[in-house]
């Protein structure tokens, strides 16, 4: 099975274990499909064994802009706090469109961004929100950078070749 991060435990949430977690994109459509997750402290790979990483979530609900749940084996916010930072990863499967739907960011990641004047820019590593937008996080050859995925931008998705095909204004990448 793949997983995708989709983004962190922010903190604990009340006395009873419950957790917050801070999504990276604006909304959770998969939700209702959500019955485990992997959690990995920051910075480190992946688990290659997910015996101590993988979790069996027992509820959930929307909060703010995330979610909260609760995990099999943990009952206390003392429990839950040990959690605060972790990254939050679930299947992939979750996290891919139907044709006709809204695309999920994870489905991006890795594509290459290629620029209509400068060619190609770079790769998505990540994604970030500024409130009014999600952003692609874009490692390019001299820096990270963030880039607005708005349909002004956007020209094109070549799913075949995993390239963003976009027109972005002068001065955006470094």
């Amino acid at each position: 099975m793949e997983w995708v991060r989709v983004g962190h435990v922010k903190g604990a949430h009340g006395l009873k274990g419950e957790l917050f977690l801070s999504l990276k994109a604006k909304s959770a459509d998969w939700q209702d499909q959500l019955e485990e997750v992997v959690f990995v402290k920051p910075k480190e790979d992946f688990p290659k064994n997910l015996k101590n990483h993988r979790y069996l979530v027992t509820k959930h609900r929307p909060h703010k802009e995330g979610l909260l749940v609760f995990i099999a084996g943990v009952s206390d916010r003392n429990q839950s706090e040990a959690f605060r930072g972790y990254e939050v990863w679930i299947p992939s499967q979750y996290v891919v469109a139907k044709p006709g739907e809204t695309l999920f960011l994870g489905q991006l990641l890795g594509f290459t961004v290629k620029d209509k004047t400068l060619g190609e820019v770079g790769k998505i590593i990540d994604f970030a929100s500024n409130g009014a937008q999600d952003l692609l996080v874009i490692q390019g050859s001299k820096e990270n950078f963030e880039v607005p995925l708005v349909d002004d931008f956007l020209q094109e998705i070549s799913w075949s070749e995993k390239t963003l095909h976009m027109d972005l204004p002068p001065g955006l990448v470094p």
